[in-house]
């Protein structure tokens, strides 16, 4: 989980997440994660307790504490890659919001990628400022709608 502190210049946070099971390749973490990550959206507040080594942050508990304004600050778009999420294969669209960069899987249709999307992405260019309409999705999110990011007035 990678969590971005409060206040200017502050730098993101990755702490690992401990299974609720014996160790395994599932994923399986503690219940308290499984409800935020079917809740929560870039930005969203969250309050997070962890414990430091001198070489990891291991994550005790969280519980978000609002939503975020999402729909005033754009993404910056990067790229559409391959994916393999859940044993599956997707295109996606990696985009960034300051320091930290998510993937927003294209949801597969019948014969593949949804076009729709996919057309869409390709009026995109890296660097290019997009809003994203997206919903959580097995602790990543998928992509619903890709538009370009209005221009300040001047």
């Amino acid at each position: 989980m990678s969590v971005l502190p409060e206040g200017k210049g502050k730098m993101p946070v990755t702490m690992t997440i401990p299974n609720t099971s014996k160790p395994s390749r599932t994923i399986d973490p503690p219940a308290a994660v499984k409800t935020l990550a079917g809740q929560l959206k870039v930005g969203d507040p969250v309050k997070v307790t962890y414990e430091t080594t001198a070489r990891t942050c291991t994550f005790c508990s969280a519980e978000a504490t609002g939503n975020a304004n999402r729909t005033d600050t754009p993404f910056t778009f990067i790229a559409v890659r391959r994916l393999r999420h859940a044993g599956k294969e997707y295109q996606a669209v990696f985009a960034a919001r300051g320091s930290l960069t998510w993937a927003f899987l294209i949801p597969n249709g019948d014969t593949g990628p949804d076009p729709e999307l996919v057309k869409k992405t390709k009026e995109f260019r890296r660097g290019s400022e997009v809003r994203l309409t997206y919903e959580p999705f097995e602790y990543t999110f998928v992509l619903k709608d890709i538009e370009a990011a209005p221009q300040p007035a001047e």
